[in-house]
């Protein structure tokens, strides 16, 4: 079709009283800034259409919302103050540990008490890694945060309920699930090995895990054979993107291990984050993993020059003069499809810091349409660690 106007999500929310919320207001553009600028201090849109002005004001109902994080978070500008100063401004701290522990046992259905020894061991971590005593070697603090928190109770909460445990009556398998999840979200983080032993003794010291015959070399335990690793549930359609027997790996006790987490992640619709270096694998281990569960894998090299139209899409001439059309990119295929997206070099662009929505809330508005995720949807982004030349640092969110 010729080129036509489309309203965008302000001037949408504008005209019909919409709650709009903006995250991420220290990633946008100059021009989105300054848009955002001219509203604040005249309360009006300027329209321009084929030539004609039209002045939209806000409906009654309009409010505007606008989230970031702190302007020291890598890759974040900072705002002007003039800009700033056209807010109402509100900084968001961390919840005390009663809070949380609070929440936690209210939201996941677990014991308070036991609840609190999960905060305090979260908080000793993030302590650690804030003052570096892990990490130390890093370009980077490594990263616990409250969804890290949650992430560790919500798998407990999901195994339980999996394997009918009661809380309560049987408190040495509520220890056995905090400690295998422990080493699958926590453990699994840390890239130097020589730091992960330190951190399983200060949640063994709070939780008792060796008290309950866990330790830490039984948490390392690998699969023996493809046979221990339940793929049957993940199986998908199939389609023209599974990789053939080509992508076969052999089944050493390393690659196990991996495809292990990556089942487990995958089952959990917990979107993945590969860290390693050159030639480690990485990609080879997505592409095993999409032939073994038959589902298509897109995939993209990221680097500083990839536009966002090859995620997303655009509009593309066609052999009619002035006529265009849409064409997706990879990424609403995938979500429609409930395909494995593997972007890889994801810390050589600054496009993954666009994702949140997609990764937290499973949709993404196109100009013309809105895309949902089907359940099946999962992505791997893959990159080396951020001390290699050229690389940036991804942001905590």
């Amino acid at each position: 079709s010729a080129l036509s106007w489309q309203d965008g999500i302000l001037v949408k929310a504008m005209k019909y009283g919409w709650w709009l919320s903006l995250e991420e207001l220290n990633l946008a553009p100059t021009e989105v800034l300054e848009l955002l600028n001219f509203y604040l201090v005249h309360g009006y849109l300027i329209i321009t259409q084929n030539g004609n002005y039209q002045i939209l004001k806000p409906h009654p109902s309009f409010r505007l919302f606008c989230t970031m994080n702190p302007e020291d978070t890598p890759g974040r500008n900072r705002l002007s103050e003039a800009l700033m100063a056209r807010f109402r401004v509100k900084y968001f701290d961390t919840l005390p540990k009663e809070e949380l522990s609070e929440i936690i046992s209210v939201k996941f259905s677990l014991p308070y008490d036991f609840a609190l020894k999960l905060v305090l061991i979260h908080q000793a971590i993030e302590e650690q890694a804030r003052a570096r005593i892990i990490g130390r070697f890093q370009k980077e603090p490594y990263e616990f945060n409250l969804r890290t928190l949650l992430r560790w109770t919500r798998r407990i909460r999901e195994d339980l309920d999996a394997q009918e445990i009661d809380a309560a009556s049987q408190p040495e398998e509520l220890i056995r699930l905090a400690a295998f999840h422990f080493n699958q979200v926590y453990l699994a983080m840390i890239r130097d090995a020589d730091e992960r032993e330190p951190l399983f003794t200060i949640a063994d010291t709070t939780l008792g895990f060796s008290q309950n015959s866990i330790t830490y070399a039984s948490l390392q335990r690998k699969p023996e054979s493809l046979d221990e690793i339940d793929f049957a549930s993940l199986r998908g359609e199939g389609g023209e993107y599974v990789p053939g027997e080509e992508a076969k790996l052999v089944s050493v006790p390393t690659t196990l291990g991996y495809l292990a987490k990556l089942a487990d992640s995958r089952r959990r619709r917990e979107h993945l984050l590969m860290v390693g270096p050159t030639a480690s694998a990485k990609t080879s281990l997505g592409r095993y993993f999409s032939y073994l569960t038959n589902t298509n894998l897109y995939y993209i090299n990221l680097n500083n020059d990839t536009a966002i139209e090859e995620l997303i899409g655009g509009y593309k001439p066609t052999e009619r003069k002035g006529v265009y059309t849409w064409e997706d990119g990879i990424l609403p295929k995938a979500m429609e499809e409930g395909a494995i997206l593997f972007i890889d070099e994801a810390n050589l662009s600054e496009l993954p810091e666009f994702f949140n929505t997609v990764l937290d809330d499973g949709y993404l508005a196109l100009p013309h349409r809105t895309v949902y995720a089907k359940d099946a949807f999962w992505v791997i982004l893959a990159m080396n660690p951020p001390q290699y030349e050229g690389r940036n640092i991804l942001s905590p969110a």
